[in-house]
């Protein structure tokens, strides 16, 4: 999909970290309104 759709050439363990930086960088500025908290609280 990404090699297709987007030109990358990435493996599976750096879509990981990304994701996580991603994630970690929106909890940190959103809180509690960030897209894992609620996620987690299944809103």
């Amino acid at each position: 999909m990404l090699r297709g759709d987007l030109g990358l050439a990435v493996d599976r363990g750096r879509i990981v970290r990304e994701s996580i930086a991603v994630i970690i960088a929106d909890l940190e500025a959103k809180g509690d309104q960030s897209i894992l908290a609620r996620r987690l609280r299944g809103i």
